[in-house]
């Protein structure tokens, strides 16, 4: 298996990532990364997203913005319609159930729910 090296611009995007809960897309971890790392392009951070994203170090979020989560625990999330913001939900599946009723083995779950939030509603 080919060994993955450890690149200055990966370090930063995982650096940005890290703890990071506003669900960014690739253009916004583009933008807080080129400050630390100039040269970094946006094509640059696509592929490291991908990357990470294949090894489950970080959950790609579908939607009319693909956005990425560090959190790979299982949880739902919450897309405002209003403010495109992506939060967090706690909520998960029991998977032992799921295979029980239809003999299923699941390996992972996407549930987004979509609305407003309190911020926007007021």
């Amino acid at each position: 298996m080919k060994r993955q090296r450890k690149t200055r611009q990966k370090t930063a995007i995982v650096k940005f990532l890290n703890n990071n809960t506003t669900h960014p897309t690739a253009e916004e971890v583009y933008f807080a990364v080129v400050k630390e790392v100039p040269r970094i392009s946006l094509g640059t951070v696509y592929r490291e997203l991908k990357k990470l994203s294949r090894e489950a170090k970080v959950h790609e979020i579908e939607g009319k913005k693909r956005r990425f989560d560090p959190n790979t625990s299982s949880h739902a999330h919450f897309h405002c319609e209003k403010c495109d913001n992506v939060f967090d939900i706690d909520y998960s599946i029991d998977y032992e159930k799921v295979k029980e009723l239809k003999n299923f083995d699941v390996k992972a779950h996407e549930i987004m729910f979509e609305g407003t939030c309190k911020k926007c509603e007021r």
